[in-house]
């Protein structure tokens, strides 16, 4: 196991610069956001659980000027909620093709595939792999996802694993030196 994490932070190292030149941020929700769990309830109403912390790896990239979209396929839902608490504008639910989903955010923003990452977990993700520069897995991603992905984070989905990621793209910035300096003051 020490062997396989040495080559994934090698791998980390190596994709620095493609890190910097990231943009726009593409979230999967359920498995990414959440820890894939749905709580239902008699009358069929759904609630998902977020991070705090991972909302402020969130607020942590957007006041590093890095666009931020969510993607998913499940309901709206609690997570339109999580993602306007949050101020993500760019959010889409019930998407059958998240590549054109992509596509279209990346043409309206002006962004291209080189400054696109996404963070996905399951197979429904690998669709998006030709319209970004890295596809990403959480720790707790499907296999095959996970064999398909550039990078994989050492944090499950729902626990950490948007924070990881925020802090991985940013950690060189100008803007992340201050945070760590003098504290963030937003909410998350």
């Amino acid at each position: 196991m020490f062997f396989k994490e040495i080559i994934s932070e090698f791998k980390w190292f190596l994709a620095r610069k493609k890190l910097k030149d990231i943009k726009l941020v593409i979230f999967d929700i359920d498995g990414v956001m959440t820890d894939g769990s749905l709580y239902i309830d008699i009358n069929g109403f759904q609630t998902k659980r977020f991070n705090v912390k991972d909302g402020l790896g969130i607020r942590i990239l957007q006041s590093c000027n890095i666009k931020i979209a969510i993607i998913s396929g499940g309901k709206a839902g609690c997570a339109e909620q999580r993602a306007k608490d949050l101020d993500i504008n760019l959010s889409f639910f019930q998407v059958k093709n998240k590549e054109t989903c992509i596509q279209k955010i990346q043409k309206n923003l002006n962004i291209n595939k080189e400054n696109t990452l996404y963070l996905g977990d399951d197979l429904n993700d690998l669709t998006v792999k030709k319209s970004v520069n890295l596809l990403i897995a959480t720790n707790d991603a499907s296999n095959l996802y996970k064999r398909r992905c550039d990078l994989v984070l050492k944090s499950n989905g729902g626990k950490n694993a948007v924070r990881e990621l925020s802090e991985r793209i940013v950690q060189d910035s100008n803007e992340y030196k201050k945070i760590i300096k003098n504290g963030f003051i937003n909410t998350n």
